[in-house]
């Protein structure tokens, strides 16, 4: 099973619009082996555009009756098991295609912190049961419309490769950098970076590039495209509402290039990576008691350059 996260902690890059037609167009260029799946996991506890865009009467149908429609809410809660939060559609092209939807998940920065280590196990414990049953698994990790962006980050970075979804310009770029150097550090592998809605010009991919490139990262670009724009709105990825359009052709040529080239996921680097935060985090919250407070970046970064010895320390340390 190949895991993938896609993010982005600013709103409006297109982040879901990028994970959700990344999926779809993997399974147009080949369908998942018989008795696999593909899934895509939303996971952005504020807004659920990929279920706009996977089956627009699906959150009608939820309002209308929230206790038959369980999600990962009600997964970490406690209340639901993973084979009642997957759903799937009867659209002929997602015959393959499993969605997980979200819903707002805590009230608080602090409430997601403090329940860190049991939503990190409930995690992994769903990416167990999905391992026999699924080729390819999508995350899409929260924007703006998220918490902070950063606690959720802290949840999700480390259950799959890492791929930062930008618009051309630096403040987005340097945005997304500090995700990047939290999974890089943290061992999460960043095999592809995406520039959406992209205009041209050499800039942009260059700072890309130094900003957020992290061993053998990929800048990919996605270009600017009404038909991407319009196709959201009519809620259809665009891969299937103009399958020609230049949008579509870059994110085919994303989807071949992840499918090519990205590691099968093993739940134990994740369990891994998600002690390595889980040590970050404690550490953090023992310096700010009584109450915990959410971390900055520049804190988390420090405290997981001392756990993992950045500066030529061993594994070992790092699981210690």
């Amino acid at each position: 099973m190949k895991v993938y996260v896609f993010g982005a902690r600013s709103g409006g890059v297109g982040k879901t619009t990028v994970s959700f037609n990344t999926l779809v167009a993997t399974q147009l260029i080949a369908p998942p082996p018989p008795g696999l799946l593909d899934v895509f996991l939303e996971c952005d506890f504020g807004r659920q555009s990929a279920v706009h865009l996977w089956n627009p009467h699906f959150l009608e149908e939820r309002e209308a009756s929230p206790d038959s429609y369980p999600t990962l809410r009600e997964y970490l809660a406690g209340v639901a098991e993973p084979w009642e939060i997957a759903y799937s559609t009867s659209h002929p092209a997602y015959r393959n295609l499993v969605m997980i939807p979200s819903a707002p998940l805590c009230s608080s920065d602090r409430e997601l912190l403090k329940s860190y280590s049991e939503y990190s196990g409930k995690m992994l414990k769903l990416l167990e049961f999905l391992k026999p049953r699924c080729r390819l698994l999508v995350i899409d990790a929260p924007g703006a419309g998220g918490l902070s962006g950063l606690a959720d980050y802290l949840l999700l970075i480390p259950l799959g490769s890492f791929i930062p979804v930008v618009q051309p310009d630096k403040p987005s770029i340097d945005e997304a950098s500090q995700l990047v150097d939290i999974a890089t550090l943290a061992g999460s592998a960043v095999p592809a970076a995406v520039i959406n809605k992209y205009r041209g010009g050499k800039w942009a991919v260059s700072y890309a590039k130094a900003a957020l490139a992290a061993g053998e990262t990929q800048i990919l670009t996605i270009r600017d495209d009404k038909k991407a724009r319009e196709a959201y709105e009519a809620g259809v990825p665009v891969v299937l509402y103009s399958p020609s359009s230049r949008a579509s052709k870059d994110i085919k040529l994303l989807a071949q290039t992840l499918a090519s080239s990205a590691p099968a996921h093993t739940i134990q680097q994740a369990e891994k990576r998600a002690r390595i935060l889980s040590k970050v985090i404690e550490a953090l919250a023992r310096r700010r008691a009584p109450q915990l407070q959410l971390p900055d970046i520049e804190s988390i970064l420090r405290e997981l350059d001392k756990l993992i010895g950045h500066e030529g320390g061993s594994d070992t340390q790092a699981q210690d």
